[in-house]
Protein backbone atom coordinates (compact mmCIF):
# COMPACT_ATOMS: atom_id res chain seq x y z
CA UNK A 1 0.00 0.00 0.00
CA UNK A 2 1.19 3.39 -0.67
CA UNK A 3 2.54 5.04 2.47
CA UNK A 4 0.65 8.37 1.35
CA UNK A 5 -2.55 6.71 1.79
CA UNK A 6 -1.80 4.97 5.44
CA UNK A 7 -2.72 7.43 7.98
CA UNK A 8 -5.10 9.89 6.37
CA UNK A 9 -7.13 7.29 4.39
CA UNK A 10 -7.49 5.00 7.63
CA UNK A 11 -8.23 8.19 9.28
CA UNK A 12 -11.22 9.36 6.71
CA UNK A 13 -12.41 5.75 6.82
CA UNK A 14 -12.87 6.33 10.53
CA UNK A 15 -14.86 9.55 10.00
CA UNK A 16 -16.96 8.64 6.84
CA UNK A 17 -18.33 5.01 8.72
CA UNK A 18 -18.70 6.60 12.12
CA UNK A 19 -20.81 9.17 10.83
CA UNK A 20 -23.16 6.83 8.96
CA UNK A 21 -22.98 3.83 11.63
CA UNK A 22 -24.52 7.17 13.85
CA UNK A 23 -27.28 8.07 10.85
CA UNK A 24 -28.10 4.43 10.35
CA UNK A 25 -29.96 4.64 13.83
CA UNK A 26 -31.18 7.43 12.66
CA UNK A 27 -32.68 6.90 9.56
CA UNK A 28 -33.32 4.20 6.64
CA UNK A 29 -29.95 4.19 4.83
CA UNK A 30 -29.68 1.97 1.23
CA UNK A 31 -28.27 -1.57 1.00
CA UNK A 32 -25.21 -0.05 -1.25
CA UNK A 33 -24.55 2.59 2.26
CA UNK A 34 -24.82 -0.25 4.74
CA UNK A 35 -22.05 -2.25 2.91
CA UNK A 36 -19.83 0.49 2.28
CA UNK A 37 -20.20 1.24 6.27
CA UNK A 38 -18.69 -2.11 6.84
CA UNK A 39 -16.22 -2.17 4.65
CA UNK A 40 -15.01 0.90 5.38
CA UNK A 41 -15.34 0.04 9.28
CA UNK A 42 -13.07 -3.01 7.73
CA UNK A 43 -10.20 -0.52 6.40
CA UNK A 44 -10.40 1.78 9.36
CA UNK A 45 -9.57 -0.39 11.89
CA UNK A 46 -7.60 -2.99 10.04
CA UNK A 47 -4.04 -4.01 11.39
CA UNK A 48 -1.47 -2.32 9.89
CA UNK A 49 0.15 -4.99 8.34
CA UNK A 50 -3.30 -6.34 6.56
CA UNK A 51 -3.17 -6.01 2.73
CA UNK A 52 -5.91 -3.60 1.20
CA UNK A 53 -7.06 -3.82 -2.20
CA UNK A 54 -6.19 -0.22 -3.46
CA UNK A 55 -8.79 -0.49 -6.55
CA UNK A 56 -11.62 -1.75 -4.72
CA UNK A 57 -11.60 1.34 -2.67
CA UNK A 58 -11.19 3.68 -5.21
CA UNK A 59 -13.50 2.43 -6.69
CA UNK A 60 -16.05 2.16 -4.18
CA UNK A 61 -15.22 6.08 -2.87
CA UNK A 62 -15.97 7.01 -6.87
CA UNK A 63 -19.27 5.10 -6.99
CA UNK A 64 -21.35 7.57 -8.27
CA UNK A 65 -24.70 6.27 -6.56
CA UNK A 66 -22.93 6.26 -3.53
CA UNK A 67 -21.51 9.79 -3.66
CA UNK A 68 -24.86 11.30 -4.24
CA UNK A 69 -26.02 9.03 -1.15
CA UNK A 70 -23.76 10.92 0.72
CA UNK A 71 -24.12 14.21 -0.39
CA UNK A 72 -27.71 14.26 0.75
CA UNK A 73 -26.57 12.71 4.20
CA UNK A 74 -23.70 15.47 4.54
CA UNK A 75 -26.02 18.03 3.38
CA UNK A 76 -28.56 17.08 6.15
CA UNK A 77 -25.71 17.33 8.76
CA UNK A 78 -24.75 20.59 10.61
CA UNK A 79 -20.78 19.65 10.07
CA UNK A 80 -19.80 22.41 7.80
CA UNK A 81 -20.32 24.77 11.24
CA UNK A 82 -16.79 22.31 12.51
CA UNK A 83 -14.82 22.54 9.09
CA UNK A 84 -14.69 18.67 8.58
CA UNK A 85 -16.82 18.75 5.05
CA UNK A 86 -16.67 21.68 2.49
CA UNK A 87 -19.80 22.14 0.22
Amino acid sequence: MNRAHNFPFKELCKIISEILLVLNTNSQLSPRTCSLVVFLHRVAYAPKESKLDNNLVLRLLNDNLLKHEYEKILASLPLRSYGIFKH
